[in-house]
């Protein structure tokens, strides 16, 4: 059983769902060559611990790292322009997350039921807070919205128990159904 992947020098591509279901895997060590992770590449390696996403990736696919449940940190680096649809959903133990300027768009539920999340920075650049970007965080205190977001999407913080205080700033026209539904403190 696959439990530490170093990925060669000079490879490019990893395909989508290439290591799907490694439930094992706890390192996965990717080279600089890489530009492209395909969609599903390390869903459900729920021991995964570590991986770095190389400086020249664009786009963390969808389901990317979903059910990596032993992930705490990830660095999103500054080439990163889109996060896909569930690219973190129940990463449970990852406690906080930083997107980068270089990031314009994310897609919905991008970081659903991630329980250990306490805080996270949205890029400055950010025009929308996702529909359940956020939802069911239950340990998440604090967010930074920028003054660029003009929508926070439906169920966007719905679920976000633990969440004290948020500013919502001017910039915002739309606040969708349930954005902060059960935001209970």
């Amino acid at each position: 059983e696959l439990q530490a992947i170093e990925i060669p020098y000079g490879v490019t591509t990893i395909g989508n769902r290439a290591f799907l279901d490694c439930r094992k895997l706890k390192i996965a060590n990717v080279p600089d060559t890489v530009t492209f992770i395909g969609e599903v590449a390390f869903t459900n390696c729920s021991s995964l611990e570590s991986i770095n996403i190389p400086y020249g990736i664009t786009e963390i696919g969808n389901r990317l790292l979903e059910g990596c449940q032993t992930l705490k940190n990830v660095e999103i680096p500054q080439t990163v322009t889109k996060i896909g649809d569930y690219a973190f959903y129940y990463c449970t133990n990852l406690e906080e997350i930083v997107i980068p300027e270089s990031v314009t768009s994310v897609g919905v539920d991008a970081f659903y039921h991630c329980t250990s999340l306490k805080s996270a920075i949205l890029s400055p650049d950010t025009a929308k807070v996702s529909e359940g970007m956020f939802y069911a965080c239950s340990s998440l205190e604090e967010v930074k919205i920028p003054a660029t977001v003009k929508e926070i999407a439906p169920f966007a913080f719905a679920d976000c128990t633990s969440l004290l205080e948020i500013d919502i700033p001017t910039s915002v026209e739309k606040i969708g159904i349930s954005a902060f539904a059960q935001c209970k403190k």
